[in-house]
């Protein structure tokens, strides 16, 4: 499955956006079950691939359950620093949209190789 990149960028939004004091349902961590609800143009699927390659790159905290090979449970506790400094780069939506055109265009397969494009393009 080809990694949807509004999807990780949506993660790191509303993980941000759930978690904050200032949010009437704040909330101290965010399950697999609570992007799904939120983030209902995404699959399960592609959610469960954002939340993986985020924790894969350091961007997330989370802890992953493993059943049968697959990811079947997720619970993700915080933002890293370096999330932190990625989602700065990515959160101007006239931003998102250029780095987006660009690695639409590019052979990115993998979240390394679309995080590398972006650095380029800063």
């Amino acid at each position: 499955m080809k990694l949807n990149c509004d999807c990780v960028r949506d993660i790191l939004l509303l993980f941000e956006k759930k978690t904050e004091p200032s949010d009437e349902s704040h909330k101290r961590f965010l399950t697999l079950s609570d992007f799904s609800t939120s983030l209902e143009n995404y699959s399960k699927s592609e959610i469960i691939s954002a939340i993986e390659s985020l924790s894969i790159a350091n961007y997330l905290e989370c802890n992953l359950l493993y059943g049968e090979g697959q990811i079947v449970s997720a619970v993700v506790t915080s933002i890293t620093v370096e999330g932190y400094d990625f989602l700065e780069i990515i959160r101007p939506k006239t931003a998102w949209e250029k780095f987006k055109s660009v690695i639409s265009r590019s052979d990115a397969s993998t979240f390394k190789k679309i995080v590398d494009i972006i650095m380029e393009l800063i």
